[in-house]
């Protein structure tokens, strides 16, 4: 819808992801996930990036201030269950992503965009429907997460083979996690953080 010049002015945003407990992450060999100190965070920074990165590529490329807050209150870990983070873009457009390892096994996902032209609601595990205003409404069936991953890898095995550009590149997740930064240091100090130029 953007690039055909459907989408119009975003002024809503919200996308949630949430997975089951943490505590598969020992089982897998991999506790580190666990340790703030190692990991960085817990969901925040395991799978916040899509969140915040969606933000910054549909709604608006500059953030002007993040608030974040964070809960221990399920698992007691030192890494967070949840994160609920509100980031106003430079355009004014509130964005709220929350993640979490709060639901009891696998993953929940809900996205919700709104324009001046249209509402992408309900979108959960790659089904939805956009509703056009002054226009006929869009439903869409895409391919779940699992789905998703083996795509993007065969997509970057054969952009390298044919020494094509990356898709997307280290360069691209820098604003994200300048975003990431400014969250965890918000859920911190209890307090919002303005970020600058």
């Amino acid at each position: 819808l953007r690039e055909a010049g459907e989408l119009g002015t975003p002024c809503h945003y919200y996308h949630s992801l949430f997975a089951g407990s943490p505590l598969r992450y020992r089982e897998w060999g991999v506790g580190w996930m666990l340790d703030p100190n190692i990991a960085g965070a817990g969901p925040l920074w395991n799978f916040g990036p899509h969140v915040i990165d969606l933000y910054l590529y549909l709604v608006d490329p500059h953030v002007a201030e993040v608030e974040c807050c964070v809960s221990h209150g399920v698992h007691h870990l030192a890494i967070e269950d949840l994160a609920t983070v509100r980031l106003l873009g430079a355009s004014g457009v509130v964005g709220t992503g929350e993640v979490g390892y709060t639901m009891p096994s696998s993953y929940q996902r809900f996205f919700s965009l709104t324009t001046d032209r249209i509402h992408c609601g309900g979108a959960e595990m790659g089904k939805g429907t956009v509703y056009v205003r002054d226009g006929e409404d869009i439903a869409f069936d895409g391919p779940d997460s699992d789905t998703v991953y083996g795509v993007y890898v065969q997509d970057t095995l054969r952009r390298f083979a044919a020494r094509e550009p990356a898709k997307a590149t280290i360069s691209d997740m820098a604003a994200t996690l300048r975003v990431m930064h400014a969250a965890r240091a918000s859920a911190r100090a209890q307090a919002i953080v303005a970020l600058h130029g």
